[in-house]
């Protein structure tokens, strides 16, 4: 997508994409992750977040957190930048599930 990067924070127990834009969308966005694999199903779990479920004992296998999005117009020494939760979801098709975030806009 024009004007957007991708970044990734890998750790031993995570994995941390960050959608990097170079200014504010014209217009209402939408981004989409497909999300597939066997013996898992899909749940909205607490506070936003999304958890794959084990079909076999039911055990939360990984749990994605709530987006978060951040506006970097924050001034150092004397306000830092603007932070929200990011509407996500999770449906299903017919090739597995897709993960969506629609960022709002403000100001």
């Amino acid at each position: 997508m024009p004007g957007a990067d991708l970044t990734y924070e890998v750790t031993a127990g995570s994995v941390k994409e960050s959608v990097v834009l170079a200014g504010a969308p014209a217009g209402p966005v939408t981004y989409r992750w497909r999300v597939s694999g066997k013996g898992f199903t899909v749940r909205q779990g607490l506070g936003g977040s999304i958890e794959l479920v084990s079909v076999a004992d039911g055990s939360v296998a990984m749990r994605i957190p709530p987006a978060v999005m951040v506006d970097s117009s924050g001034v150092a020494d004397k306000s830092e930048p603007a932070t929200a939760n990011a509407p996500m979801t999770i449906t299903q098709d017919g090739q597995g599930w897709v993960l969506s975030i629609a960022p709002g806009q403000s100001g």
